[in-house]
């Protein structure tokens, strides 16, 4: 969320030099992007009292892979949302 959301933008840039980072140091190969349910950043970013939260983090997701893809095009990538109730679910439809 952080990293895709325009209310966030100093992020965007941080993030993506540090995984540049660490690639070249660590020789990442892939990069799982963990998002939680109830997300502070979400109610900041959204300024509504009403959101499908699941939904918003699918949006990040794909704007993310986008961003990824075009400068990591050999990084694979994996999304998931841990629930509130401790399950985690992975995040597979994107486009």
């Amino acid at each position: 969320m952080g990293v895709t959301h325009s209310k966030f933008k100093k992020w965007h840039q941080t993030f993506l030099d540090n995984l540049k980072t660490s690639i070249n140091l660590h020789k990442i190969k892939k990069l799982i992007v963990v998002n939680h349910e109830d997300c502070g950043a979400i109610k900041l970013a959204e300024n509504k009292k009403e959101f499908i939260e699941d939904e918003i983090h699918k949006n990040s997701f794909q704007k993310l892979k986008k961003i990824v893809i075009k400068k990591f095009p050999k990084l694979k990538l994996e999304f998931y949302i841990i629930k509130l109730n401790q399950k985690i679910l992975r995040v597979r439809s994107l486009r």
